[in-house]
């Protein structure tokens, strides 16, 4: 069987449910960042798959000039298989093998996911509406590794390069780190410290009530994610359902609600874990 978890080298979002809603949010979540997509302007491919692209649309072109009721009959067969292509999709989904949690592929390079998700989300702060019933807490991923101490601080430190450098105008920073079905030898604030570590203090500060950006990770079974996001306190932790809640959804069925609640306990959990790094800091 498949070894289920967060796809090695993959750019997308890990989505919480609904409980029993993973295939309605999941469709939900593309149509979603579908629109969000094309409000920031559009996917950006490799060179690489664009050339491909416009090769095959010329040759299409050229076809389409020359034969008639058969050639338009074999350009409609041509886009159905693309379709059915999920590598032509600009989003699959990928079942993680856990309950209430499902992850969202990008097929494409830009714009990031976190760009994508912090455009959604700051749409709903600002409009108050909510497009989705069954979508919790979105976790932009764009650098994964083995759920694996050393292999996390190799991508820690990747990651600190990458966006954390003198040049930035930002200097309040924290880690959030969430489990689902972790290895039992990886502890929370290893994993935060792998991160934390890496960043130069000062002119960087950590600021778990107000920090300009997080680093965001994810630990799923054996693979690890993780992303660096704007917003995270202003945007109730990147969870949809709090940021924008229709009335008519506050008296919903046993299964959200009993989503929603599993929502709450997990962060209660992380709140904890958030007054223990406040602890170390001091220290």
């Amino acid at each position: 069987s498949k070894v289920k978890g967060i796809p090695k080298g993959a750019h997308g979002v890990i989505l919480s449910t609904v409980t029993g809603k993973e295939r309605m949010a999941a469709r939900e979540a593309i149509a979603i960042l579908s629109e969000a997509l094309e409000e920031l302007g559009g996917p950006t491919r490799d060179s690489d798959d664009c050339k491909i692209a416009d090769a095959k649309a010329v040759e299409e072109e050229d076809q389409s000039h020359q034969g008639g009721a058969a050639d338009i009959s074999a350009l409609l067969k041509a886009e159905v298989d693309d379709m059915k292509d999920k590598s032509k999709q600009d989003f699959f989904v990928r079942d993680m093998g856990l309950p209430s949690t499902v992850f969202l592929g990008c097929n494409f390079s830009s714009p990031s996911p976190s760009d994508i998700v912090f455009h959604v989300l700051d749409a709903v702060r600002k409009s108050k509406q909510n497009k989705s019933r069954f979508c919790h807490r979105w976790f932009p991923v764009e650098y994964t590794c083995r759920a694996e101490l050393e292999e996390i601080k190799a991508m820690g430190k990747k990651v600190v390069e990458a966006h954390f450098g003198a040049d930035r105008k930002e200097s309040k920073f924290s880690v959030d780190v969430a489990f689902r079905a972790k290895p039992k030898e990886l502890e929370r604030l290893d994993v935060i410290n792998a991160f934390a570590d890496e960043v130069r203090q000062p002119p960087w500060k950590v600021d778990l009530n107000a920090p300009e950006l997080t680093i965001l990770v994810n630990v799923v079974k054996g693979t690890s994610g993780c992303a660096v996001v704007r917003g995270y306190r202003d945007l109730s932790r990147y969870n949809l359902s709090l940021l924008a809640t229709p009335a008519e959804d506050d008296a919903s069925d046993g299964a959200e609600v009993g989503g929603e609640e599993k929502e709450k306990e997990t962060e209660e959990k992380e709140k904890e874990e958030e007054k223990k790094q406040r602890r170390q800091t001091r220290e």
